[in-house]
């Protein structure tokens, strides 16, 4: 209830415990949040100006198909943060890095509005292949102020045994580059709905073997660009293992990655 779970919500459907050691104790969480939010809330009555933590813990759902089975486990990860320097952003980042160490490299964030516990503005499910792994945002102020939290915080939760699922840890090494890099930068305009994760997937499916790095380095919008667009701007880092590339080489797969930016995501580069 203290994070805006609805009567009929799945986070609601607790599996109840036949003898509890108290009322407190009836039931077996759904989710973890709540947990995180009361550690945010207990650090920012003591004082403490920034705090980041996390767990990783068992949850438990009624089986939906027979509620007179076991019910289903799953381990779940919370991460939560608040501080001067914290923010949506930062706490992406945090996943990100995670996922790198996992071998998972194709999520992507879909904004989501619906979900009590969070900003609507400032939410969005973590999806890979259509499937869900989590939720990560700005939690709501009403929320946060059942909890003495009197500043922005930021948490996400993910299903843990769906992340392991996609995780991929094996690890191949290979000598050191002897032959030099060739950087192209591009600024593209795309039309706001279109996802960085989205025109990341592009380049590197159209950029052959020759690609070596992707780096998102500015989204800007303002009044150079035109309402509903945003400039999107990467460093591509082109190179070969065997040797020095030529400049018409990298022009030509370039051009290939530019094309089918254009074709699949509508994304054209920006004048500037």
């Amino acid at each position: 209830e203290n994070v805006g779970a609805g009567k009929d919500s799945r986070e609601r459907d607790f599996v109840r415990l036949l003898n509890p050691l108290g009322e407190e104790y009836s039931v077996m969480r759904t989710i973890l949040l709540p947990n995180m939010l009361e550690v945010l809330g207990r650090n920012y009555s003591r004082n403490i100006s920034r705090v980041k933590a996390f767990e990783i813990g068992n949850t438990f759902y009624n089986n939906i198909n027979n509620k007179d089975s076991l019910p289903d486990e799953r381990d779940s990860l919370v991460i939560g943060c608040y501080g001067e320097d914290e923010s949506f952003f930062t706490l992406k980042g945090i996943l990100e890095e995670l996922f790198v160490n996992l071998g998972i490299y194709d999520t992507i964030y879909t904004p989501e509005s619906n979900y009590e516990a969070y900003h609507p503005g400032r939410c969005a499910r973590i999806m890979i292949r259509d499937i869900e792994l989590g939720i990560i945002g700005e939690i709501h102020p009403d929320i946060s102020d059942k909890y003495g939290i009197e500043t922005k915080c930021y948490c996400c939760e993910l299903n843990f045994d769906q992340v392991m699922n996609y995780a991929d840890t094996e690890r191949f090494y290979k000598p050191l580059p002897k032959y030099p890099a060739i950087n192209r930068d591009i600024a593209l305009l795309v039309n706001e709905e279109v996802y960085a994760a989205e025109m990341e997937r592009t380049i590197w499916e159209s950029g052959t073997s020759l690609l070596e790095r992707v780096e998102l380095f500015d989204i800007y919008r303002g009044k150079q660009v035109q309402q509903g667009k945003k400039s999107v701007a990467y460093t591509l880092t082109y190179r070969a293992s065997d040797r020095t590339l030529t400049d018409e080489e990298v022009t030509k797969v370039h051009q290939n990655v530019l094309d089918s930016l254009k074709e699949k995501l509508d994304a054209v580069l920006r004048d500037v």
